[in-house]
């Protein structure tokens, strides 16, 4: 009885963080059958609970499936974690941008199962583009205004040669011919 309230705490705890964390979570077997999915992925892709149980190909696209299918291979041949980067388009056609962490879990019946975990980074990649060409840009300014500076310093010094020292050398010659 007391492993079974235990089971039963754990099971809550992990059902309440899943449902309240902002990843995006699954379970998946190697027939390609969702085994679990989490709140938050349900939402990002537009899907309800009925999709728990369905091939990953009756709820996407194909080309967006044998991508997903073919990294899970790749946890199952390697049993090691896989980390990737992926651009996906969600129900509305928008492309978001997903780092994901697929990893490989204990078999159940004989049936190999994946993990995975993804967080949309797409509004981060997005602000560190801005910011790098806003550095860029701030660099080009300060370029421009050093070459600016110097310009104007040859241009002074040009100004003084030109005016200053032929005058006063004008007045010294006129001043050794009256001499």
């Amino acid at each position: 009885k007391k492993a079974e309230e235990q089971l039963t705490k754990s099971e809550q705890r992990f059902s309440s963080f899943m449902a309240n964390t902002p990843t995006i979570t699954w379970i998946i077997d190697e027939f390609t059958i969702f085994r679990y999915l989490n709140a938050s992925y349900l939402r990002s892709f537009n899907l309800t609970e009925e999709a728990v149980g369905k091939s990953v190909y009756d709820v996407f696209p194909r080309e967006m499936c044998d991508r997903f299918i073919e990294t899970n291979q790749q946890v199952w041949d390697s049993n090691e974690a896989l980390e990737l980067t992926e651009e996906v388009a969600g129900p509305d056609g928008v492309k978001r941008i997903y780092q994901i962490y697929k990893f490989p879990l204990d078999p159940e019946n004989g049936v190999r199962l994946s993990g995975g975990v993804a967080l949309d980074v797409t509004k981060k990649l997005e602000l560190e583009k801005r910011l790098a060409a806003e550095e860029a840009q701030k660099k080009r300014e300060v370029i421009q205004a050093i070459i600016n500076a110097q310009e104007k310093e040859r241009k002074e010094i040009s100004y003084e040669l030109h005016d200053n020292v032929n005058q006063i050398l004008s007045s010294s010659r006129l001043m050794l011919e009256v001499a």
